[in-house]
This record gives C-alpha cells, structure tokens and sequence, in this order.
C-alpha cells in the first residue's frame, strides 16, 4: 500500500481571510507541484481523503485534477491540525488500497513519526506548505518512507 500524505497549500493571512482560504501563490504552488508529480509518479488512488478545512479542501480539488482517473473526494473527521495521529494510524491498519490523505501541522508530523516509528520530537517531518510525502507499508506492514516533493523542487 502506497500513502501519499499532503500539506495543504499556502493559506491567506487570517486577516485577510478568517476561512484561510489558499493564497494565490499557494494555488500556484501546488498546480505546478501536482503536475509535476502526476507526469513524473504513477499515482493511482480511488480517493483523496482531507480535512475539513477549507485550504485541506481546496488542495484536494486541485490535487484531483491532475490525476487520472480522477479520484473521489472524502471529508473525514480526524486529521485536523490538533487530532491524535493514532486514529488515522487505526484506519490505515484497516486498509489495503492507496489513499491520499491531505490535512496539516503538527498532525501529519505526528502521523508520520507513528508510522515510522520515529521520536515524534526529535525526528520530525516538516511539510511545508503544498509538500507531498510517499510513505509505503509492506507485507509485514511495516511503513516506509519512499520519497517527499516540495513545491520549490520543481523548477
């Protein structure tokens, strides 16, 4: 099973958008990132699970459009900034296709440090904004880090 985590793109100051909706260099950002990666990885995933943030939200619709075909979104509850990662860790037991889960910090970090039994302190995965993470879990499921692609990657 691939899992393919995302941190949304860059959100609007607060004060200039209490819904911190994407900023127009976050949009900017991720289409030229998801592009990249859909040309460059053979991502084939049913569905793109995100948080119900508006930005989480936005960068789901964006990230669907440059799949093929294009996968079904799903809200959950669960994967905003301050849940426990230990939920999505007991779903993710639970499934054997690739998803795409799309939500923020700390909670993807955390998340990640989980599932790669790292100290979730001190071997911290970052995310920037827009940043994708393949995570790969095998027979054994046993996770494994695959590779990360940041927006100021792809030139």
């Amino acid at each position: 099973m691939n899992l393919y985590l995302v941190r949304h793109g860059k959100p609007k100051p607060e004060e200039e958008d209490p819904t911190r909706s994407l900023s127009e260099k976050g949009i900017r950002d991720i289409q030229k990132l998801y592009s990249f990666v859909s040309e460059n990885h053979d991502i084939q995933v049913q569905k793109i699970i995100h948080s119900p943030k508006l930005r989480a939200k936005q960068t789901a619709d964006i990230l669907s459009n440059y799949l093929r075909p294009h996968p079904r979104l799903e809200e959950v509850s669960g994967l905003k900034p301050l849940d426990d990662p230990h939920i999505w860790k007991g779903h993710l037991s639970e499934m054997t296709e690739d998803i795409i889960l799309v939500g923020h910090l700390p909670h993807l970090s955390e998340l990640v440090s989980l599932l790669l039994n790292l100290d979730k302190y001190r071997d911290r995965i970052g995310f920037t904004a827009g940043e994708m993470v393949c995570l790969h879990r095998d027979q054994s499921s046993t996770w494994s880090f695959q590779w990360s692609m940041k927006p100021e990657d792809v030139i």
